[in-house]
Protein backbone atom coordinates (compact mmCIF):
# COMPACT_ATOMS: atom_id res chain seq x y z
CA UNK A 1 0.00 0.00 0.00
CA UNK A 2 1.29 3.09 -1.13
CA UNK A 3 1.68 6.54 1.67
CA UNK A 4 -1.20 8.17 -0.30
CA UNK A 5 -3.34 5.24 -0.07
CA UNK A 6 -2.70 5.22 3.69
CA UNK A 7 -3.36 8.42 3.74
CA UNK A 8 -6.88 8.24 2.11
CA UNK A 9 -7.51 5.22 4.12
CA UNK A 10 -7.01 7.53 7.22
CA UNK A 11 -9.63 10.35 5.62
CA UNK A 12 -12.26 7.71 4.71
CA UNK A 13 -11.95 6.39 9.05
CA UNK A 14 -12.24 9.99 9.83
CA UNK A 15 -15.48 11.12 7.77
CA UNK A 16 -17.19 7.40 9.47
CA UNK A 17 -16.58 9.06 12.69
CA UNK A 18 -17.65 11.99 12.12
CA UNK A 19 -20.71 10.79 10.70
CA UNK A 20 -21.11 8.77 14.15
CA UNK A 21 -20.86 12.15 15.75
CA UNK A 22 -17.67 11.58 18.27
CA UNK A 23 -16.10 14.61 17.30
CA UNK A 24 -13.57 14.52 19.92
CA UNK A 25 -12.30 11.11 18.70
CA UNK A 26 -12.44 12.02 15.23
CA UNK A 27 -9.99 15.03 16.16
CA UNK A 28 -7.67 12.11 17.92
CA UNK A 29 -8.05 10.02 14.29
CA UNK A 30 -6.93 13.69 12.40
CA UNK A 31 -4.13 13.54 14.64
CA UNK A 32 -2.88 10.19 13.41
CA UNK A 33 -3.25 11.58 9.62
CA UNK A 34 -1.83 15.20 10.49
CA UNK A 35 1.64 12.88 12.16
CA UNK A 36 1.55 10.64 9.19
CA UNK A 37 1.54 13.46 6.36
CA UNK A 38 4.20 15.78 8.67
CA UNK A 39 1.50 18.16 8.46
CA UNK A 40 2.18 20.44 10.39
CA UNK A 41 -0.60 23.16 10.69
CA UNK A 42 -3.48 20.62 11.15
CA UNK A 43 -1.06 18.88 14.02
CA UNK A 44 -1.14 22.09 15.84
CA UNK A 45 -4.84 23.31 14.90
CA UNK A 46 -5.82 19.73 16.67
CA UNK A 47 -3.57 19.99 19.64
CA UNK A 48 -5.31 23.43 20.58
CA UNK A 49 -9.20 21.26 20.06
CA UNK A 50 -7.81 18.45 22.32
CA UNK A 51 -5.89 20.56 24.93
CA UNK A 52 -7.68 22.69 28.23
CA UNK A 53 -6.15 25.77 27.20
CA UNK A 54 -6.29 28.19 30.10
CA UNK A 55 -6.86 30.98 27.98
CA UNK A 56 -5.72 33.38 25.22
CA UNK A 57 -2.98 35.38 27.32
CA UNK A 58 -1.19 32.20 28.25
CA UNK A 59 -1.78 30.08 24.83
CA UNK A 60 0.65 31.37 23.14
CA UNK A 61 3.81 30.54 25.48
CA UNK A 62 3.91 27.04 24.79
CA UNK A 63 6.27 26.50 28.03
CA UNK A 64 3.52 27.78 30.83
CA UNK A 65 1.04 24.65 31.05
CA UNK A 66 2.12 21.24 31.40
CA UNK A 67 -1.16 20.09 28.77
CA UNK A 68 0.34 21.80 26.18
CA UNK A 69 3.63 19.95 25.57
CA UNK A 70 2.96 18.41 22.40
CA UNK A 71 1.66 21.58 21.35
CA UNK A 72 5.14 23.18 22.28
CA UNK A 73 7.05 20.09 20.52
CA UNK A 74 4.68 20.94 17.24
CA UNK A 75 5.71 24.56 18.11
CA UNK A 76 9.54 23.82 18.53
CA UNK A 77 9.46 21.35 15.50
CA UNK A 78 8.08 23.99 12.93
CA UNK A 79 10.27 26.64 13.80
CA UNK A 80 13.56 23.81 13.14
CA UNK A 81 11.64 23.23 9.85
CA UNK A 82 10.30 27.16 8.66
CA UNK A 83 12.63 29.29 10.96
CA UNK A 84 11.04 31.73 13.58
CA UNK A 85 9.32 34.05 10.93
CA UNK A 86 7.46 31.60 9.26
CA UNK A 87 6.88 29.22 11.68
CA UNK A 88 5.35 31.87 14.07
CA UNK A 89 3.27 32.66 11.06
CA UNK A 90 1.84 29.36 10.78
CA UNK A 91 1.37 29.27 14.92
CA UNK A 92 -0.49 32.05 15.29
CA UNK A 93 -2.65 31.03 12.26
CA UNK A 94 -3.45 28.54 13.77
CA UNK A 95 -4.21 29.67 17.02
CA UNK A 96 -6.66 32.52 15.62
CA UNK A 97 -8.89 29.73 13.66
CA UNK A 98 -9.10 27.53 16.98
CA UNK A 99 -10.35 31.13 18.51
CA UNK A 100 -12.51 31.95 15.72
CA UNK A 101 -14.10 28.57 16.43
CA UNK A 102 -14.33 28.66 20.07
CA UNK A 103 -15.79 32.28 19.87
CA UNK A 104 -19.47 33.01 19.86
CA UNK A 105 -22.13 35.80 20.80
CA UNK A 106 -24.66 35.20 22.60
CA UNK A 107 -27.59 38.34 23.52
CA UNK A 108 -24.49 40.63 22.17
CA UNK A 109 -22.01 39.08 24.67
CA UNK A 110 -18.78 37.62 23.06
CA UNK A 111 -18.05 34.35 24.65
CA UNK A 112 -14.18 32.12 24.15
CA UNK A 113 -14.98 28.37 25.58
CA UNK A 114 -11.43 26.78 26.15
CA UNK A 115 -12.19 23.64 27.23
CA UNK A 116 -10.89 20.21 25.65
CA UNK A 117 -12.84 19.16 23.19
CA UNK A 118 -13.40 16.00 24.70
CA UNK A 119 -14.65 18.27 27.96
CA UNK A 120 -16.89 20.35 25.79
CA UNK A 121 -19.01 17.36 24.18
CA UNK A 122 -19.64 15.78 27.22
CA UNK A 123 -20.67 19.11 29.06
CA UNK A 124 -22.78 19.88 26.11
CA UNK A 125 -24.23 16.38 25.94
CA UNK A 126 -25.29 16.73 30.09
CA UNK A 127 -26.67 20.08 29.63
CA UNK A 128 -29.06 18.86 26.48
CA UNK A 129 -30.21 15.75 28.39
CA UNK A 130 -31.01 18.37 31.32
CA UNK A 131 -32.69 21.08 29.07
CA UNK A 132 -35.01 17.71 27.97
CA UNK A 133 -35.90 16.49 30.73
CA UNK A 134 -39.89 16.14 30.52
CA UNK A 135 -42.17 16.26 33.88
CA UNK A 136 -42.38 13.50 36.18
CA UNK A 137 -45.98 11.15 35.43
CA UNK A 138 -48.11 10.44 38.34
CA UNK A 139 -47.63 13.73 39.87
CA UNK A 140 -50.80 15.40 41.27
CA UNK A 141 -52.08 18.16 39.20
CA UNK A 142 -51.22 21.08 41.38
CA UNK A 143 -47.63 19.22 41.61
CA UNK A 144 -47.68 18.85 38.00
CA UNK A 145 -48.05 22.31 37.30
CA UNK A 146 -45.37 23.47 39.81
CA UNK A 147 -43.29 20.76 38.11
CA UNK A 148 -43.66 22.34 34.57
CA UNK A 149 -42.90 25.57 36.10
CA UNK A 150 -39.69 25.22 37.35
CA UNK A 151 -38.73 23.10 33.92
CA UNK A 152 -39.52 25.79 32.16
CA UNK A 153 -37.30 28.16 34.64
CA UNK A 154 -34.74 25.55 33.97
CA UNK A 155 -35.23 25.45 30.47
CA UNK A 156 -34.65 29.46 30.22
CA UNK A 157 -31.45 29.37 32.31
CA UNK A 158 -30.15 26.22 29.63
CA UNK A 159 -31.03 27.65 26.22
CA UNK A 160 -27.88 30.15 26.50
CA UNK A 161 -25.56 28.09 27.54
CA UNK A 162 -26.97 24.88 25.17
CA UNK A 163 -26.91 27.37 22.19
CA UNK A 164 -22.98 28.54 23.22
CA UNK A 165 -22.09 24.54 22.92
CA UNK A 166 -23.99 23.41 20.38
CA UNK A 167 -22.52 26.59 17.92
CA UNK A 168 -19.41 25.94 19.11
CA UNK A 169 -19.33 22.13 18.22
CA UNK A 170 -20.38 23.24 15.24
CA UNK A 171 -18.03 25.46 14.32
CA UNK A 172 -14.99 23.21 15.55
CA UNK A 173 -16.70 20.28 13.12
CA UNK A 174 -17.01 22.65 10.54
CA UNK A 175 -13.20 23.71 10.95
CA UNK A 176 -12.09 19.93 11.21
CA UNK A 177 -14.11 19.23 8.21
CA UNK A 178 -13.20 21.15 5.94
CA UNK A 179 -9.10 20.18 6.96
CA UNK A 180 -10.21 16.33 6.38
CA UNK A 181 -11.53 17.96 2.45
CA UNK A 182 -8.86 19.93 2.14
CA UNK A 183 -6.02 17.26 2.66
CA UNK A 184 -7.55 14.63 0.51
CA UNK A 185 -7.99 16.63 -2.13
CA UNK A 186 -4.04 17.58 -1.89
CA UNK A 187 -3.34 13.49 -2.08
CA UNK A 188 -5.75 13.52 -4.91
CA UNK A 189 -3.89 16.42 -6.66
CA UNK A 190 -0.72 14.61 -6.22
CA UNK A 191 0.66 16.27 -3.64
CA UNK A 192 2.00 13.64 -1.35
CA UNK A 193 3.82 16.11 1.47
CA UNK A 194 2.26 18.42 3.48
CA UNK A 195 2.98 22.19 2.16
CA UNK A 196 5.48 22.64 5.47
CA UNK A 197 7.61 20.54 4.31
CA UNK A 198 7.54 21.60 0.64
CA UNK A 199 8.41 24.76 2.70
CA UNK A 200 11.19 23.38 4.23
CA UNK A 201 12.40 21.70 1.35
CA UNK A 202 13.00 25.39 -0.21
CA UNK A 203 14.43 27.09 2.41
CA UNK A 204 17.28 25.17 3.10
CA UNK A 205 17.97 23.41 -0.76
CA UNK A 206 19.74 26.65 -1.35
CA UNK A 207 21.65 26.35 1.21
CA UNK A 208 22.27 22.84 1.49
CA UNK A 209 23.52 22.92 -2.44
CA UNK A 210 26.25 25.24 -1.10
CA UNK A 211 27.23 23.78 2.13
CA UNK A 212 26.62 20.36 1.69
CA UNK A 213 25.33 18.81 -2.32
CA UNK A 214 26.39 15.55 -1.56
CA UNK A 215 23.87 15.58 1.47
CA UNK A 216 21.10 17.33 -0.48
CA UNK A 217 21.37 14.11 -3.04
CA UNK A 218 21.03 11.85 -0.24
CA UNK A 219 17.27 13.85 0.65
CA UNK A 220 16.56 13.56 -2.72
CA UNK A 221 16.61 9.94 -3.28
CA UNK A 222 15.20 9.58 0.00
CA UNK A 223 12.15 11.15 -0.82
CA UNK A 224 12.16 9.18 -4.31
CA UNK A 225 12.32 5.86 -2.43
CA UNK A 226 9.34 7.06 -0.04
CA UNK A 227 7.14 7.77 -3.14
CA UNK A 228 7.75 4.73 -4.49
CA UNK A 229 6.50 3.21 -1.40
CA UNK A 230 7.37 -0.95 -1.97
CA UNK A 231 8.99 -2.41 0.96
CA UNK A 232 12.86 -2.85 -0.62
CA UNK A 233 12.73 1.29 -1.51
CA UNK A 234 11.30 2.13 2.26
CA UNK A 235 13.84 -0.21 3.29
CA UNK A 236 16.56 2.20 0.89
CA UNK A 237 14.95 5.56 2.04
CA UNK A 238 15.94 5.02 5.35
CA UNK A 239 19.43 3.97 4.07
CA UNK A 240 20.14 7.54 2.29
CA UNK A 241 18.89 8.85 5.48
CA UNK A 242 21.39 7.42 6.71
CA UNK A 243 24.11 8.47 4.50
CA UNK A 244 22.25 12.00 4.69
CA UNK A 245 23.47 12.40 8.02
CA UNK A 246 27.10 11.39 7.35
CA UNK A 247 27.87 13.15 4.29
CA UNK A 248 26.06 16.60 6.58
CA UNK A 249 28.29 16.08 9.44
CA UNK A 250 31.32 15.76 6.56
CA UNK A 251 30.71 18.93 5.22
CA UNK A 252 30.57 21.05 8.18
CA UNK A 253 32.80 19.26 10.87
CA UNK A 254 34.96 17.06 8.52
CA UNK A 255 37.13 13.34 10.13
CA UNK A 256 40.23 14.41 11.92
CA UNK A 257 40.32 11.68 14.33
CA UNK A 258 41.32 14.17 17.22
CA UNK A 259 39.69 13.71 20.42
CA UNK A 260 37.59 17.06 21.36
CA UNK A 261 36.48 17.76 24.82
CA UNK A 262 32.23 19.04 24.06
CA UNK A 263 30.71 21.27 26.16
CA UNK A 264 29.66 18.58 28.74
CA UNK A 265 33.30 18.25 29.59
CA UNK A 266 33.31 14.43 28.25
CA UNK A 267 36.24 13.42 25.18
CA UNK A 268 35.24 12.08 22.11
CA UNK A 269 36.89 11.05 18.99
CA UNK A 270 36.24 12.97 15.82
CA UNK A 271 36.57 9.81 13.53
CA UNK A 272 34.96 9.55 10.14
CA UNK A 273 32.22 6.83 11.27
CA UNK A 274 31.74 9.24 14.49
CA UNK A 275 29.44 10.88 12.30
CA UNK A 276 27.05 11.97 15.06
CA UNK A 277 30.04 13.10 17.78
CA UNK A 278 30.97 15.81 14.77
CA UNK A 279 27.68 16.95 13.97
CA UNK A 280 26.74 17.75 17.94
CA UNK A 281 30.40 19.20 18.23
CA UNK A 282 30.22 21.25 15.03
CA UNK A 283 26.73 22.59 16.99
CA UNK A 284 28.07 23.53 20.14
CA UNK A 285 31.36 25.06 19.04
CA UNK A 286 29.23 27.54 16.15
CA UNK A 287 26.63 28.12 19.30
CA UNK A 288 29.18 28.91 22.12
CA UNK A 289 30.42 32.10 20.75
CA UNK A 290 26.38 33.33 20.77
CA UNK A 291 25.12 31.98 23.71
CA UNK A 292 26.06 31.46 27.66
CA UNK A 293 27.21 27.38 28.18
CA UNK A 294 23.92 27.35 29.70
CA UNK A 295 21.95 28.03 26.71
CA UNK A 296 24.04 26.20 24.80
CA UNK A 297 23.77 23.24 26.71
CA UNK A 298 20.51 22.86 26.11
CA UNK A 299 20.30 23.58 22.32
CA UNK A 300 23.48 21.11 21.80
CA UNK A 301 21.41 18.09 24.18
CA UNK A 302 18.29 18.89 22.28
CA UNK A 303 20.06 18.40 19.03
CA UNK A 304 22.32 15.16 20.17
CA UNK A 305 18.73 13.78 21.28
CA UNK A 306 17.51 14.57 17.62
CA UNK A 307 20.17 13.25 15.76
CA UNK A 308 20.65 9.52 17.40
CA UNK A 309 17.02 9.21 17.27
CA UNK A 310 16.89 9.32 13.33
CA UNK A 311 20.43 7.97 13.10
CA UNK A 312 18.71 5.10 15.35
CA UNK A 313 15.15 5.13 13.22
CA UNK A 314 18.00 5.50 10.29
CA UNK A 315 19.26 2.39 11.33
CA UNK A 316 16.33 0.17 11.02
CA UNK A 317 16.15 -0.66 8.01
CA UNK A 318 19.65 -2.96 8.38
CA UNK A 319 17.48 -5.69 9.94
CA UNK A 320 13.96 -4.95 10.30
CA UNK A 321 11.09 -4.60 8.25
CA UNK A 322 10.91 -0.98 7.21
CA UNK A 323 6.96 0.52 7.39
CA UNK A 324 5.59 3.46 5.47
CA UNK A 325 5.39 5.33 8.54
CA UNK A 326 8.99 4.33 9.42
CA UNK A 327 10.27 6.43 6.29
CA UNK A 328 7.93 9.36 6.60
CA UNK A 329 8.91 10.20 9.81
CA UNK A 330 12.85 9.79 9.38
CA UNK A 331 12.33 11.76 6.23
CA UNK A 332 10.94 14.41 8.56
CA UNK A 333 13.32 14.35 11.07
CA UNK A 334 16.30 14.94 8.88
CA UNK A 335 14.76 18.20 7.28
CA UNK A 336 14.27 18.76 11.37
CA UNK A 337 17.88 18.29 11.65
CA UNK A 338 19.28 19.60 8.64
CA UNK A 339 16.83 22.66 9.72
CA UNK A 340 18.69 23.47 12.41
CA UNK A 341 22.36 23.07 11.24
CA UNK A 342 21.79 24.91 8.08
CA UNK A 343 20.61 27.79 10.60
CA UNK A 344 23.41 27.07 12.64
CA UNK A 345 25.57 27.36 10.00
CA UNK A 346 24.63 30.43 8.60
CA UNK A 347 24.19 32.34 11.74
CA UNK A 348 20.51 32.73 12.31
CA UNK A 349 19.23 30.10 14.51
CA UNK A 350 16.76 30.91 16.99
CA UNK A 351 18.37 31.93 20.29
CA UNK A 352 15.84 31.67 23.88
CA UNK A 353 18.17 33.45 26.54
Amino acid sequence: MTTDQRALNLIDTGFQMLERGDLARFARHCLRLALHRSDYPLRIQLEFQLADLPGSKQVTDPGTPPQMMRLAQARSDLRSLLGDAASEKVFMDEYLAWETSRRVEIDGASMLNAAALGDLEIKARALIDLYDQETPRGLTPIDAGYARLDREKMRELLMAPVLQHRTVLGQVQDLLEKRLIDAEAQIRAGETGASVLEQARELIVQDLARIAPDALMKIDAAEEALRRGDSESLSQALTSCRRAIKALADAVYPATDAEVIGIDAKPRRMSDDAYMNRLVQFVSEKLRSRASDTVVKGIVLDTSRRISSLNSLANKGVHDEVTVADARLAVTALYLVFGDVVRIHAGTYHLDE
